[in-house]
């Protein structure tokens, strides 16, 4: 055989063997890929067993250099976790561990996905509050030793020495958690020097006194009616320096909703009202006929003046989170704490169902010779802005609605007091009947699974305007303060 028929032999052969590593290397890889994507989706699976919570999304790239996180979007009404990856971690899926566990622990512990939406929310909007506490309970529940061990199972067979690769890349974990630990405690006395410095300056420059000198408070405003006045008191009260994105724009849209309510989208309501707690703003019209108006207990439970009680819309707020460490002050966390305690809330409850509503009337107030009503049926017709699914409830059987701080004679649809305990089932039916022949709305009694899931979505509805406010009206209501 001449040489270079030799050669050529050889060649072949050596191109044969490239060619089938290749290929095996090829079959290996893709292998690789179809056992990451099949654990990807169990673990899925597991998690959604009961509700659609999670979900995947391969990506190109991540910011700051990451190859796999997590974050969240509303879907389907619901608040979901997208745990996302690129390239890198498909083919190392020892990185794909830490989002994994922290979904997991985050599922397992129950926490308020729609807190965690407004925390991820503010962060992507520069909130370093928001970013301190994110990147903390990244640390903090990436690493639970069930959450990482439940993980890896999933994705046992996707790579060689799993435990070992994990481990490598979590070695570092008590430095990452004191890091963020004292990047969160920065953050916190940033969030509560802010607090101080507004505090400081509104009593320096008596900015608000003026205001509170005026001589139709904040109660007169509201039983006249006086939406444009009640609105723009407003502006200057709230605490707009020291609120995160969500919180403001919500404000935001709430106010504007006082300003000029749309009678196009409304909600209709009902609320049991206790004396106790509920003052009445009563204003004696010319005819013999009163307008009635109604705060929330930050304002009712105070003294001085309902103007001077403004201020608690930034007490309370510090109130509310003095035991808390987190750095972040959350709207969200508002919601929960009435649900929780509404005394000293910013909000008023409301139910679609009568029946729930009836168990929340004052009792009568019996005296030598005379009985007087304790309380008493309310029902609202208000624009949806402001009468919106307490999503963060953990109470979804009662279907509670809330209303911001306060109840305008023109959003009451009817009014019935409760003085016996006999009369009660008879004025909740009175109050139904006037509902339906003023707005064409039956309120019935919600109960069961399908009520709450009716809930849950609207929840989630709301949520989502909430973080969908209109530029113009966050442009409109900001030019107040520049």
């Amino acid at each position: 055989m001449s040489r270079l028929a030799l050669a050529a032999k050889v060649i072949g052969r050596v191109v044969t063997v490239v060619v089938m590593v290749a290929v095996f290397g090829a079959a290996i890889a893709n292998a690789g890929v179809a056992e990451v994507q099949a654990g990807l989706s169990g673990f899925i699976a597991h998690i959604n067993k009961y509700s659609k919570t999670v979900k995947v999304e391969k990506v190109s790239s991540l910011p700051d250099g990451k190859h796999a996180d997590v974050t969240m979007v509303l879907e389907n009404s619901r608040p979901t976790y997208v745990i996302r990856y690129d390239s890198v971690a498909e083919a190392k899926p020892e990185l794909l561990v830490r989002p994994m566990a922290f979904v997991l622990t985050v599922h397992m512990n129950l926490s308020s996905s729609y807190g965690r939406m407004e925390l991820f929310y503010n962060a992507a909007q520069g909130s370093r509050a928001a970013q301190a506490d994110l990147a903390f309970n990244e640390v903090r529940f990436s690493h639970s030793p069930n959450s990482v061990k439940f993980a890896k199972s999933f994705l046992v067979n996707a790579t060689d020495g799993l435990d070992a690769k994990v481990d490598a890349l979590m070695a570092n974990y008590e430095a990452e958690k004191e890091a963020t630990k004292q990047a969160r405690e920065k953050a916190f006395k940033e969030v509560r020097a802010k607090d101080r410095k507004l505090q400081k300056e509104r009593s320096e420059t008596r900015a608000l006194d003026a205001w509170e000198a005026q001589e139709l408070k904040l109660n007169d405003l509201v039983v006249r009616n006086d939406r444009a006045g009640v609105a723009k008191m407003l502006e200057a009260y709230l605490p707009w320096d020291v609120m995160d994105a969500f919180e403001a724009k919500v404000w935001r849209q709430w106010v504007e909703a006082i300003r000029t309510p749309d009678w196009n989208n409304t909600m209709v309501a009902v609320r049991g009202v206790d004396y106790e707690t509920d003052k009445v703003q009563r204003l004696k019209l010319a005819d013999g006929t009163e307008r009635l108006g109604f705060f929330s207990t930050v304002l009712t439970k105070n003294q001085g003046s309902y103007t001077r009680r403004l201020r608690s819309l930034t007490t309370n707020r510090e109130q509310n989170d003095m035991s808390d460490s987190s750095a972040a002050k959350l709207l969200t966390n508002q919601y929960w704490n009435h649900s929780a305690d509404p005394r000293a809330s910013s909000f008023i409850s409301f139910t679609l169902d009568p029946q729930v509503a009836s168990g929340f009337v004052g009792g009568p107030k019996f005296k030598k010779k005379s009985v007087e009503a304790g309380g008493g049926v309310l029902a609202v017709r208000m624009d949806s802005r402001r009468l919106f699914p307490n999503m963060s409830s953990g109470l979804a059987g009662e279907i509670e609605y809330l209303a911001p701080l306060i109840i305008f004679p023109d959003e009451v649809v009817s009014y019935k007091e409760v003085l016996r305990y006999e009369d009660s089932a008879r004025v909740i039916e009175s109050v139904v009947e006037e509902v339906k022949a003023k707005t064409g709305i039956t309120l019935v009694e919600q109960s069961g699974s399908m009520a709450e899931e009716r809930f849950t979505k609207a929840g989630g509805e709301a949520f989502k305007r909430q973080l969908e406010v209109p530029v113009q009206i966050i442009n409109m209501c900001s030019k107040v303060f520049n």
